[in-house]
């Protein structure tokens, strides 16, 4: 009985919550960034009777998933993937204006599957335990040193061959990510080794200091992030830095479990924050740098990726295979048909990106690829209890939702870290344990 009244409760904070922030980012795109975007192509808010099925599916889907998580590593995909892209289409699909009737069901299918398919199988592995069990033969402190170096090398190199107009002008921003990404070339070996430096290694020095309780490595990741923005104008190594650092102080307290109901709180709070800004600003910042970015962006260019797999009669695409032209790149490709701008990167998540690269065969082993990636995570958290792996979940997922699985792997050096954790000889704890923030703090996770 008991259990019964833990699950009802759960169930009914869950949809709480859900229902605030989907209201949230609803009420924030009608009042204020619809309207202020619509130059740049967002349309007026509607939903109709499909939209309000899709909305009341989608809700009760979150919530059935979230009953049943369990602070595994991928649980933390499915945390990103829902808050961002899944909230983003289910509030949200009509900022594109290319997504109407039957289309919704059809998008409501490819944004769901890799979802429902992760949660599957983590419940899969969870009945059967599935564990890998290994032996690594380096000590944590030589791992986190191989790390701090790599990421100090990379970014002393950046620093000796700066962009012409590097600084700290915010106007700026644009013209430092195009001139970089020509000086560093794309696909070039300091093109990779920033992209891994600022998207994982450096968040990982973050997580050990929330984990551990050491500041100074907060501010030593804080520092690298100024270094990319000055050098980059980019702004998403500082939230990938902080939101590490706040997740490794859970799993140091042992409430990573609960992420979700975090990420949902903070939600609210930035909406709180957001109308107090407009009441007595008549703008908000809050708006404009994170609703806008999370949750409208979000959605008008899914829509954009999904009226092109639909219909995409203007280039020589197969639905099954995707593409024929050996470079092309849907990201520049929507930003230039969609958003009149050859230089836009309209990047999506990883399966609608899949999708428009390779069709419905390349979105299909995105999904796979995900998944066994994320399991094996799982396992081998589940054998060693490293809570390297628990970052490396959290990171990943985050990364999915903007970047292609391959590129979060290769080029964001979630892939490296892997090799580096799995040469860590990690003990599982046996012993007493440490207080939080003494020694590593690594040991005071089980």
């Amino acid at each position: 009985m008991k259990i019964r009244i833990r699950l009802l409760q759960r169930f009914w904070k869950l949809f709480l919550l859900f229902s605030i922030c989907i209201i949230a980012v609803i009420v924030t795109y009608v009042f204020q960034i619809g309207e202020d975007n619509y130059f740049a192509g967002m349309q007026p808010w509607s939903m109709g009777v499909l939209g309000i099925f899709v909305l009341f599916v989608g809700i009760l889907l979150l919530i059935m998933i979230f009953m049943w998580t369990r602070g595994f590593p991928s649980d933390f995909f499915l945390i990103f993937y829902s808050s961002i892209v899944v909230i983003s289409f289910i509030s949200l699909n009509s900022s594109s204006g290319t997504i109407d009737g039957l289309q919704l069901i059809f998008a409501m299918q490819l944004i769901f599957i890799p979802l429902l398919a992760t949660w599957i199988a983590g419940q899969i592995s969870f009945q059967f335990n599935l564990q890998l069990k290994y032996q690594g033969v380096l000590k944590p402190k030589i791992v986190d040193g191989i790390i701090f170096g790599i990421v100090f090398l990379v970014s002393a190199w950046a620093a000796m061959n700066p962009p012409a107009s590097a600084g700290f002008d915010l106007i700026s921003t644009l013209e430092r990510r195009l001139e970089g990404r020509a000086l560093y070339g794309g696909g070039g070996i300091m093109s990779y080794a920033l992209a891994m430096t600022m998207n994982g290694l450096t968040p990982y020095i973050s997580y050990n200091a929330g984990l551990s309780n050491r500041k100074i490595l907060l501010l030593a990741a804080l520092g690298f992030d100024t270094l990319f923005f000055w050098l980059l104008g980019v702004k998403a190594p500082f939230l990938y830095t902080l939101f590490a650092y706040f997740f490794g102080s859970l799993v140091a307290k042992n409430k990573h479990k609960i992420f979700v109901t975090y990420f949902l709180f903070a939600i609210i709070i930035l909406f709180i924050i957001n109308l107090l800004e407009w009441g007595i600003y008549q703008h908000s910042f809050v708006s404009d740098f994170i609703f806008r970015r999370l949750f409208a962006v979000q959605a008008q260019v899914q829509g954009y990726y999904i009226d092109f797999i639909m219909d995409s009669g203007t280039t020589s695409w197969n639905f099954l295979t995707g593409s024929t032209g050996a470079e092309f790149n849907p990201a520049f490709y929507i930003g230039e048909y969609y958003f009149g701008s050859a230089d836009t990167n309209a990047n999506t998540n990883a399966f609608l990106y899949a999708f428009s690269l390779n069709g419905v065969s390349g979105y299909l082993f995105a999904a796979f690829f995900v998944v066994v990636v994320l399991m094996v995570f799982d396992a081998l958290y589940r054998a060693s209890k490293n809570p390297a792996f628990l970052f490396l979940g959290f990171i990943y997922g985050l990364l999915l939702v903007e970047q292609a699985y391959s590129t979060a792997i290769v080029s964001s050096g979630v892939g490296m870290l892997f090799i580096l954790i799995l040469l860590e000889k990690y003990e599982i704890p046996g012993v007493p344990l440490p207080e939080i923030g003494s020694g590593n703090g690594r040991e005071a996770v089980q």
